[in-house]
């Protein structure tokens, strides 16, 4: 009702590359298709990432897609622009501060026995149990920096810890979470990192980030 009532022109949507942002653009686009819808990258997106394959095959599958779409790094302009075809694709790179900062603080010493992980939202559980259950890691101390919407339950093991100030400590590795947008910081700012790599599921990361980074598994 209140896309006739405010005469509503264009509509500036987030999370338009998930079920909900399907359904919600169609709905729009039934009410009506002149109105203009701008998607904004939410979190990572890649060619591993099937979405917008399912759409492919949908002959209406323009009823469900934004106008035009905004990537928030150069892979994942590149991925959109090669799995939507025709849509207008542009690039507007977010710049964190807080992330950077994050950046700067991390000291690296190759022979400390201090890794430091950065998980996401919805792998948490699966790194905390990958680190507890490897035995090459028990030697290690693992300092999880946890994501500010966690909701896992935590527990702190012998090795296992969660860390707020890294200020004062050295880490030997940084490991971040395939579904972090920090990968793309690292990445600008030329910085060494790792990902597992799970054996029970497929890599979420962009086909030639694959060659560049460095796989744990």
């Amino acid at each position: 009702k209140f896309l006739k009532v405010f005469n509503i022109q264009k509509i500036h949507l987030y999370m338009f590359e998930y079920s909900f942002g399907f359904y919600l653009i169609n709905k729009i686009r039934r009410f009506s298709p002149k109105i203009e819808i701008v998607g904004y990258q939410h979190g990572i997106f890649t060619n591993n990432l099937c979405w917008f394959d399912i759409l492919r095959s949908i002959r209406d599958k323009k009823n469900y897609l934004p106008n035009k779409i905004f990537a928030t790094n150069a892979y994942s302009f590149n991925d959109y622009k090669e799995k939507l075809g025709k849509i207008k694709i542009y690039l507007k790179e977010r710049s964190s501060l807080s992330e950077k900062n994050i950046l700067k603080q991390i000291k690296i010493k190759k022979d400390s026995k201090n890794i430091i992980v950065f998980s996401g939202t919805h792998d948490i559980a699966d790194l905390y149990y990958f680190f507890k259950n490897t035995e090459c890691f028990r030697n290690k101390n693992i300092f999880f920096k946890l994501h500010p919407k966690n909701r896992f339950n935590f527990k702190k093991t012998r090795n296992i810890f969660k860390i707020s100030n890294f200020k004062s400590k050295n880490f030997s590795n940084i490991i971040i979470s395939q579904t972090s947008s920090l990968i793309y910081n690292f990445l600008k700012m030329k910085k060494k990192f790792s990902v597992i790599d799970f054996d029970y599921k497929d890599n979420l990361l962009n086909s030639k980030l694959l060659k560049k980074i460095n796989l744990i598994s």
